[in-house]
């Protein structure tokens, strides 16, 4: 019927760090408080409708319309001390609150052995929401070093797009 139709590509961003030393002052924080990952991230310049702020672990969504995206976070860490329960979460515009189904938590039963885990959460976000990877210390001290991590949005159609 001679229609052409143009599809554009969906909004998607991703920010990452790979052997990353800064350690995470989740003892500061005080025991079970859910403070942003510490760590210098690279930006992907590929990344379409996302931005960073020029904030590390930080992507800000930066399209024109209210989207559902998949967002997947893959990470690996260690503790200070041993036999700690670790838990990980997608923060959505600085907090946790309304992100609980991200949250994920892990016993790290040894300091020299790095855990990993992955979050897959689909949130709803405006222009200018953003997105950071948090971590707490879930059962005394010690403070968490994420060594690695890759933080992935891509937005998905809401039928009227």
């Amino acid at each position: 019927n001679g229609l052409v139709v143009k599809l554009e590509p969906p909004p998607m961003g991703e920010i990452y760090f790979t052997d990353n030393a800064t350690s995470t002052a989740t003892a500061a924080a005080g025991v079970g408080v859910y403070i942003k990952v510490a760590g210098t991230t690279t930006f992907n310049t590929d990344s379409m409708y996302f931005g960073t702020s020029n904030t590390n672990n930080r992507l800000v969504y930066r399209g024109t319309s209210t989207k559902v995206f998949h967002v997947a976070m893959t990470a690996s860490y260690v503790c200070s001390v041993t036999s700690r329960v670790v838990s990980l979460a997608i923060a959505k515009n600085g907090t946790t609150t309304g992100m609980e189904k991200s949250i994920i938590k892990d016993l790290v039963s040894s300091t020299s052995d790095a855990e990993s885990t992955a979050i897959h959460v689909m949130p709803k976000l405006i222009p200018n929401d953003y997105l950071e990877v948090f971590v707490a210390n879930l059962t005394g001290t010690g403070d968490v070093t994420v060594q690695t991590l890759n933080m992935f949005a891509m937005g998905m159609s809401q039928g009227t797009d």
